[in-house]
């Protein structure tokens, strides 16, 4: 193993001392200060409680690049750009600071930076795979919207988690059902016949449209509609 780091992982004019030696998966050490982790995450030790050894080394499972994000945010500085992360990169560190270190400052960031994102992103399944790992529900119900066109097998492959899969099985059906009955009173204003039968359903190639069309008719007539919250 090469020399042990010495110096801060974040900035080299950072006069704090380091006292703690971090190591990522793939073996790169950063130096570290106790204090300013204890203050910017839930989840380590509080600042002096343990003592390591002398030359011990604090072995993490995250890769450099998210070790040393989340270092940036341990310090009193403006936080690193996010947008310059691939969304998968950004996800892996998002799950990191959420669910393994409670870093709260580091979530908010990153929540701001997917939000952002789900407005244009092609996939918003993969948008909302990762926010109902997190607990996110801000825009939960816009994306879910997005995804009802998917052919099943695909959100299979996606949605891994089985309970968020349940979740969104029982949120299109809802959703279907209300599109069904709103595309056959559509039709028959119009003088269609045999709104409702199979060879005349919108809503099996409309999909997002009409349920967006449905929550635009929720904003106006004040009716409840399906949420995602509501089928957890």
């Amino acid at each position: 193993m090469g020399s042990m780091a010495t110096n801060c992982g974040v900035s080299e004019s950072c006069l704090l001392p380091v006292d703690v030696i971090l190591q990522s998966s793939d073996g790169k050490q950063f130096g570290a200060h106790s204090k300013n982790l204890e203050l910017y995450s839930d989840a380590f030790p509080v600042a002096g409680s343990t003592i390591p050894p002398d030359g011990d080394i604090v072995k993490l499972t995250e890769s450099a690049q998210i070790i040393q994000l989340m270092l940036c945010f341990t310090h009193n500085m403006p936080p690193p750009d996010l947008s310059s992360l691939d969304i998968q990169t950004l996800f892996v560190f998002g799950e990191t600071v959420n669910l393994k270190y409670s870093m709260h400052y580091a979530s908010e960031c990153v929540s701001k930076e997917v939000n952002k994102r789900a407005i244009t992103h092609p996939s918003p399944l993969e948008i909302l795979a990762y926010k109902t790992k997190v607990s996110d529900l801000f825009m939960i119900d816009d994306l879910a919207r997005r995804t009802m066109d998917i052919p099943i097998e695909n959100v299979v492959a996606v949605l891994v988690n089985a309970e968020t899969f349940r979740t969104w099985v029982r949120y299109r059906e809802k959703w279907q059902s209300l599109m069904l009955a709103e595309s056959t009173a559509l039709n028959q204003r119009r003088g269609f016949r045999g709104a409702g039968s199979s060879s005349n359903r919108p809503w099996t190639s409309s999909v997002a449209l009409y349920s967006q069309l449905l929550a635009s008719k929720q904003s106006e007539e004040g009716d409840q509609l399906p949420l995602w919250k509501d089928f957890l």
